[in-house]
């Protein structure tokens, strides 16, 4: 899929779901809820998101999130369970991990 396949509404309503993605990272979503928010089909909305962000959705927000916890680990004296939170991990160790496998250091070498 191009760009052009896109309208300009359809990639309008793309790019607000990812403003809305990076304004909630601390909640779950599903493609389903997504592309409904999107007001497209799931499968539009994935191949779209795609074109216009050269990613799947599911990466997006894992990048997004990892990149929202590294500012807040270098930048607030928050808590590791607490940034985790608030990049919508319920569990601190699943957000260390993952923040490991992501940048390579785990979140607490962030702040030495």
């Amino acid at each position: 899929m191009s760009p052009k396949e896109l309208t300009r509404e359809e990639r309008e309503r793309i790019h607000s779901v990812k403003m809305y993605l990076l304004n909630h990272l601390d909640q779950q979503f599903t493609v389903e809820q997504l592309a409904r928010r999107a007001a497209l089909g799931i499968q539009k909305f994935k191949d779209g998101f795609y074109t216009l962000f050269e990613m799947p959705v599911g990466a997006y927000i894992h990048e997004a999130r990892m990149k929202q916890g590294r500012v807040l680990l270098r930048n607030s004296d928050k808590s590791i369970k607490e940034i985790a939170m608030l990049c919508g991990y319920s569990k601190a160790r699943n957000f260390s991990s993952a923040y490991k496998k992501f940048f390579g250091v785990r979140p607490g070498e962030e702040r030495n």
